[in-house]
Formats: structure tokens, C-alpha cells, sequence
């Protein structure tokens, strides 16, 4: 199921980076990688346990309307520790703005929704469960070459789900950005 939706997400993904458009006139692919530890989950049996909560992600976006992109990504989270249902996954679509940007640096405000599997829910550990998610970010982008920037930020993903005692999970991270064609920047 996971291999599926991988295979369905790059598909689209080359697809949609590919398509000639003169409407769009920049694009670009990122990924990151996200650490989080946390110490405050529970087995079923009510023992305390830390969770090491790793996040790959990867994603891609198109300027849609001066200075304003719209992009697609996809997820995939692992979290150590006991009786986890390791692999989760989400992918979502999002639109995100250039709010303050110079030469060498940019500030982007992200809105988004998401689907994915992975749900926090009460004091227990993560389980698997079909769930849609509003996402929320605020990211920055530094220039270390003409195509290659530093991308550093935080993304929350709050569940829309009716899942008694929810709570979002939030991704703080630090990656790369490289702009495919560097020269419309």
C-alpha cells in the first residue's frame, strides 16, 4: 500500500514539474529530514515511554501568481519505540506565499491540508488511522548558490477528523531547496 502511493505521488509529481506552462514560470524540489524526541506518551498498560520521531519529506512546487506557488509533498515517518505501527505516511497540497524576500533569503507562510495515517491521540502512543489534516507552516529559504538554498522551518499538521482527544504533531526541520530553473528566481 505504501509502495502504491509512492509510485502514484511520483508519478504526478514528474508529471506536474514537467508540464510546460508559461503561467508558471518557476519550480523547484525540496526535502528535509525532522527530528523529534518526546517523552511524554504512554503505553496501553500505562507505562511512560520516549518516542524518537523521525520525518523524510519530500516536495515540490510551481509559482503559480506572482510570488505565489502551489505545491504538493509527501511524508514518511517512523517514531521508535514499542508496539508502533511503523511506517506512516502523508502526502497533501498546500499554497504557500513569498511574504519578505531579498537576493539571498525568503520568508514563506504556508496553508495547506494533508492525508495521511498517522494520529495522536490522549496520552497514548501513535496508532494508524486514516486522517485528514490542516497544515500550517511558516518557512525561510537562504542562498548558498544560484540553484541551492538552505531551507529551514516548521510545518503543523492539526487532525480535521471527529478522534476524541487529538492533538497535532508539528515538524521543525532543516533541508534542502533546488531551484530547477534558477534564472526566473
Amino acid at each position: 500500500m505504501v509502495i502504491r502511493k509512492v509510485i502514484l505521488f511520483s508519478y504526478i509529481f514528474i508529471a506536474w514539474i514537467f508540464h510546460g506552462s508559461k503561467l508558471f514560470a518557476q519550480w523547484d524540489i525540496a526535502s528535509f529530514y525532522s527530528f523529534v524526541p518526546t517523552s511524554d506518551n504512554y503505553t496501553k498498560d500505562l507505562r511512560p515511554v520516549s518516542l524518537y520521531e523521525h520525518y523524510i519529506n519530500l516536495s515540490g512546487r510551481r509559482e503559480f501568481y506572482r510570488r505565489t506557488y502551489v505545491g504538493m509533498d509527501m511524508s514518511y515517518m517512523i517514531m521508535s519505540g514499542p508496539e508502533i505501527p511503523n511506517p506512516f505516511v502523508a502526502l497533501g497540497v498546500w499554497l504557500e506565499y513569498k511574504l519578505i524576500f531579498s537576493k539571498y533569503a525568503a520568508l514563506y507562510p504556508r496553508l495547506g491540508i494533508s492525508q495521511g495515517n498517522l494520529s495522536f491521540a490522549d496520552i497514548y502512543l501513535p496508532t494508524k488511522r486514516p486522517v485528514t489534516s490542516r497544515v500550517l507552516g511558516l518557512s525561510a529559504d537562504f542562498r548558498l548558490t544560484k540553484a541551492f538554498y538552505l531551507w529551514t522551518g516548521l510545518i503543523n499538521h492539526f487532525p480535521l477528523n471527529k478522534i476524541p482527544y487529538k492533538y497535532s504533531y508539528s515538524q521543525p526541520f532543516l533541508g534542502v531547496r533546488i531551484f530547477l530553473n534558477p534564472d526566473k528566481k
